[in-house]
């Protein structure tokens, strides 16, 4: 046990009790990260992407408005109004949104 105390040992118990106890770390100061801006609108001529304000009908969902759209190609998302559900945020790729006419 000796030999422990001389060569610094990192269990508690061969530690001597007159050895100095090591500094706790300082408190690191966090900050809230300030929120994202949203991802750039999709135009109104994107490429998949249809007209905010237009009905469409979903299967599961039911028939709601398209409220806007976000990012673009694979990405694109749509955000949309359903009368029963409420909104929800569909990517476009495999929303199968039927427009109503």
């Amino acid at each position: 046990r000796a030999a422990a105390q001389r060569q610094g040992s990192l269990f508690p118990e061969a530690k001597p009790a007159d050895a100095p106890k090591k500094a706790a770390a300082p408190k690191k100061m966090t900050t809230r990260a300030a929120p994202r801006p949203a991802r750039a609108q999709a135009s109104g001529g994107a490429a998949g992407a249809i007209p905010k304000g237009t009905r469409v009908r979903h299967s599961k969902l039911g028939v709601g408005t398209l409220l806007t759209y976000e990012g673009d190609g694979d990405k694109l998302r749509y955000v949309v109004y359903f009368d029963g559900v409420g909104r929800r945020k569909l990517v476009a790729k495999f929303a199968k949104l039927d427009i109503v006419r």
